[in-house]
This record gives C-alpha cells, sequence and structure tokens, in this order.
C-alpha cells in the first residue's frame, strides 16, 4: 500500500490528465448559473443551467459515472472515498471508502452493477444497489487508468500504467486475455458500440484498434504526438475522438482511420472529453479551467464556461445532464437547455 501523499498523488495525477500544477480561482457560488453563447439562433446546448453543487472537500474527483437510467451519478476520489450521488434528490446514497485513489469508473448497461479501478491496479465488481462488493482482485501492477464494460455486458476490459490492456469475464473477474502491450502507459480504452473492437491510447500519443476475437491489430490512428487523456467513440461507432495533452482533440474515420479533423481546443492540456448520445455534440474540459462545447457537424464552439480545472465530464444518455468533478472535489451538475 502507498502511504505517502506524494507517492500517491503524482502518478496518479500524471495518470489521469498530467500534473495539475495550474492554480485557478475557485468557483464556488451556489447561485443558478446560465452561460449562453451569442448566436442568433437557439440551438441545444448553447444554454447550460448549472442546478448545483455537491462535495468540495479538497480531494480531486478522479473518476465519474452517470448511471444507464440517469438517476444517480458515481464519483471516486484522491482520498479513496467513493461517492454515489441521487441527481434528483440531491444528496449522497452511498459512501464507501475504498482506503485508495479510486482512478476509473463504469456502469455495466443495465444498471445493476459497476466496476472501479484504483491506484494500486484493484479491479472490483459492486452490486449498484447494495453498495457490495461482488468481487475485487488486483490485477494490474500499476494505477488502473480506465476501465471498460462490452455493450452486451459480458466482458470487462482494464488499462493500466503497466502498458497493458486486459480482458475479463465481468461476472466472475475471470482472466480471459491480454488484448494490447502499449511501450508507454496506458492511459485510456473504449469498447466500439458493437463491441466487436476495443481501442487503447498511451502516454507516448499512440492510438491503436484492437479485433476482441483474435487480439489482433486492426489499424493505428495517428496524429498524436503528445499524451493522450481521453479516447471515446460516438454512440454510431463510425467516429473516434480524443483528448491530448497538448490541448487539441483530434477526429478519426474509424472505418478508414483517416484523421478527419483537429480542433486546438485548449491552451492547456485536455483532461476529458465526452459526447452527447447522438454524436453531434462534444464536450471537453482541460487544465486551462474550463469547460467547451462544441457542435460537430461544423466543429464550431457553442460555450465556454470558467470555474475550477475539471478532471472529469460525463453526458446522460437523456441529454439532459452534464456532471463534471474538479480538482476541489466538487461535483457540479449542470442542465442542457
Amino acid at each position: 500500500m502507498i502511504n505517502s501523499f506524494f507517492a500517491r498523488f503524482i502518478p496518479v495525477a500524471i495518470a489521469v490528465v498530467g500534473l495539475v500544477s495550474c492554480s485557478f480561482q475557485a468557483n464556488t457560488s451556489k447561485d443558478v448559473n446560465t452561460v449562453s453563447s451569442p448566436s442568433p439562433a437557439f440551438v441545444p446546448w448553447q444554454g447550460l443551467k448549472r442546478l448545483y453543487l455537491l462535495g468540495g472537500n479538497a480531494n480531486p474527483i478522479f473518476s465519474i459515472a452517470i448511471s444507464p437510467d440517469n438517476k444517480t451519478v458515481l464519483t471516486g476520489s484522491f482520498d479513496g472515498i467513493l461517492k454515489k450521488w441521487s441527481i434528483e434528490e440531491r444528496k449522497t446514497i452511498q459512501q464507501p471508502d475504498l482506503e485508495e485513489t479510486v482512478t476509473a469508473i463504469e456502469y455495466s448497461p443495465n444498471g445493476q452493477t459497476f466496476v472501479t479501478g484504483d491506484v494500486d491496479g484493484r479491479v472490483s465488481l459492486w452490486n449498484a444497489q447494495t453498495g457490495e462488493i461482488i468481487w475485487s482482485y488486483i490485477r494490474h501492477r500499476f494505477v488502473v487508468t480506465s476501465v471498460a464494460i462490452s455493450p452486451d455486458g459480458k466482458l470487462l476490459a482494464t488499462g493500466s500504467w503497466d502498458r497493458t490492456v486486459k480482458l475479463w469475464d465481468l461476472a466472475t473477474g475471470s482472466y480471459i486475455k491480454t488484448i494490447a502491450l502499449h511501450p508507454s502507459q496506458v492511459q485510456s480504452i473504449a469498447f466500439s458500440p458493437d463491441g466487436k473492437a476495443i481501442v487503447s491510447a498511451d502516454y507516448d500519443g499512440a492510438v491503436k484498434m484492437w479485433q476482441i476475437s483474435n487480439g489482433k491489430l486492426i489499424r493505428p490512428f495517428a496524429g498524436n504526438t503528445f499524451p493522450v487523456s481521453q479516447i471515446i467513440f460516438s454512440a454510431d461507432g463510425k467516429t473516434l475522438a480524443s483528448g491530448s495533452h497538448d490541448g487539441s482533440i483530434r477526429f478519426w474515420d474509424v472505418e478508414t482511420g483517416l484523421l478527419k479533423n483537429t480542433l486546438q481546443a485548449h491552451s492547456l492540456a485536455v483532461t476529458d472529453i465526452a459526447f452527447s448520445p447522438d454524436g453531434t455534440i462534444l464536450a471537453s474540459t482541460s487544465q486551462d479551467g474550463t469547460i467547451k462545447i462544441w457542435e460537430l457537424k461544423n466543429f464550431r464552439r457553442l460555450n465556454t464556461l470558467s470555474g475550477n480545472i475539471i478532471l472529469r465530464i460525463a453526458i446522460s444518455n437523456n441529454n439532459r445532464w452534464l456532471v463534471t468533478g474538479d480538482e476541489k472535489g466538487y461535483v457540479t451538475i449542470w442542465e442542457v437547455i
């Protein structure tokens, strides 16, 4: 077990977004805050209303997930506290103490279970209703940076700073195989929407897609030369997007592997990105202290919100909620208007 504060924080901070070294004035006002872009025609996502803040215990939020039924939010923080929040009731439902920093969270497609990964390489499956652990094993030699569950809910993939991407049986936690061995630390992984492939990105900027059935490389996606913070598929599986430490967001055609567009979205490292359910909107967060909303048909910015450094962001599958977790331990619920 790692006991030193700095021994724990430094590798985790780098694994999540790079060193979080910038300083911004905390925006902790609880008044409703609406920010809109100056456009003559109303477009959804041009307005975001901040409904409320949760938490704020000075422990950075390193992982976040919204339940498939859009009713609850899971957050994992540096101090090892895993919290389950009710969006409508604005309160904590469960709060187990994992002792080690929670670096990754994902709900299963049916919402009955969820998976966490932590700084010690441990991966755990939880009952989402009771908050009880179903199984828990040390699965990697170093920080688990990313977890992903297949669309059919049968497979679990984990990525780690031990440079591997591994595949497991979700129900039992049994090892299936190692899908990928990267030359540097794995930062992010994601299943394709059809469940046939998995993409992984590493600290050297490499992005690669692998066949689940045989573990073979399908294709690389070229363009990143800086560490990748996050990699995600659009819901239709046609577009792959990455957020990088150089502040850029890149978009590739999944079928051809060709780079479609690059946005120099932020002045500092991108910490997280999220697609809207229909794939027309992308939200990005950065060490520069901003949340930006992008319309992808014309790759134009609809909205910019400023405040603390946001480390994690998620969009509900009903397109109603945007949830963020920041460096100060605040979880903010935004409503799309």
